[in-house]
């Protein structure tokens, strides 16, 4: 009878692994230096039809072989990677492919901003700013094209504000604050000296001011040298400059006058000078070792009297050799009166 023969044909069995013939990360995959802010398209090509194993969100491209295996695949990566995926062909041999992505930068610049100083100053200030990255130069400020240090002047008091873009197309805003610069002068509201009645004795000169914004630092009588003390202690009469300066730097000079200051029992005594009696009711001696040319008598008010001789409050040229002059007071009202000899005054009292 005849023989069934049966022949068994067996299908070879692959044993090379699908190989990637091109790997594409979109079209800046040739300027790796340049980061984006935008997702990256990474296209897989092999020389045979394959399907990812562990990853479900490739997409194939192209005629499907078997609906599931691909000669091309692709996905879109939104954030930087280093990792391998696996694909397999058809015969069930597999293949890892390295996938590497480092230029996706979707975060904004930031920047720290520091002044020269934080000192109070009267003039402009250069303020720095320093990105973390590489950025194009902001709107405003001085420096490169792209780089990561720019300065500009500040002029005034105010925010701080730079607004630059990375290379990746990001956009970032840093602040800060200036609130040293002060380019008004002080003031002088008032100058008082105490007491201000006619005195013998040493005057206080008190200087107020204000500064509203640096504040006070110093004051000045001449050319001395600044105290923090609002107060200064003058002898004599005279014109006095005082000067006010603020912690910028500013300052503001006024003049204040002392004519209160009479000359006293002894000095008059220096001058060899004998005024008597004093306090006087009717009458008023000047005797004096030495001419006079030059003697005035005002009351409180800075107004000169009636005299006796002559009138007009003018005396005539005496002294010398202990000569003198009597002058009739009598008919002054009662208080206080200041006889001027040349450029000293003495007080007088009548009664």
């Amino acid at each position: 009878m005849p023989k069934l023969i049966i022949i068994v044909v067996k299908t070879p069995i692959t044993v090379r692994e699908p190989t990637v013939i091109q790997q594409d990360t979109d079209a800046i995959v040739h300027q790796p230096n340049i980061n984006i802010s935008s997702e990256r398209l990474v296209t897989l090509s092999f020389d045979e039809p394959t399907k990812p194993t562990e990853a479900t969100d490739w997409e194939g491209v192209g005629t499907p072989y078997n609906s599931v295996f691909f000669m091309q695949w692709r996905k879109s990566y939104t954030q930087d990677i280093t990792d391998t995926v696996a694909f397999q062909d058809t015969a069930g041999n597999t293949v890892r492919v390295p996938i590497h992505i480092d230029n996706i930068d979707k975060i904004s610049p930031t920047a720290t901003l520091t002044p020269t100083s934080t000192d109070w100053t009267n003039t402009n200030r250069t303020w720095t700013a320093n990105f973390n990255e590489t950025v194009y130069k902001p709107s405003g400020w001085n420096g490169a094209i792209t780089g990561t240090t720019f300065t500009k002047q500040v002029s005034k008091n105010e925010t701080v504000a730079v607004t630059a873009t990375d290379l990746a197309g990001n956009v970032g805003t840093s602040s800060a604050t200036e609130s040293k610069i002060d380019k008004n002068k002080p003031i002088i509201t008032n100058i008082t000296h105490s007491p201000s009645d006619a005195t013998t004795e040493a005057v206080t000169i008190t200087v107020s001011a204000s500064d509203d914004l640096s504040g006070i630092s110093g004051y000045a009588m001449g050319s001395g040298n600044y105290q923090s003390s609002n107060q200064f202690t003058v002898t004599a009469n005279g014109n006095y400059n005082f000067t006010v300066i603020d912690s910028a730097g500013n300052y503001v000079v006024s003049t204040h006058n002392v004519g209160n200051i009479t000359v006293g029992i002894k000095d008059i005594e220096n001058k060899n000078l004998n005024i008597y009696p004093n306090p006087a009711h009717s009458y008023l001696r000047i005797e004096t070792a030495e001419p006079v040319n030059n003697v005035e008598i005002y009351d409180i008010y800075n107004r000169i009297p009636p005299l006796n001789p002559p009138e007009g409050g003018k005396l005539p040229s005496f002294g010398g050799d202990g000569g003198g002059i009597t002058i009739d007071i009598s008919h002054l009202a009662n208080g206080l009166y200041f006889l001027k000899i040349g450029n000293k005054t003495v007080k007088i009292i009548k009664n």
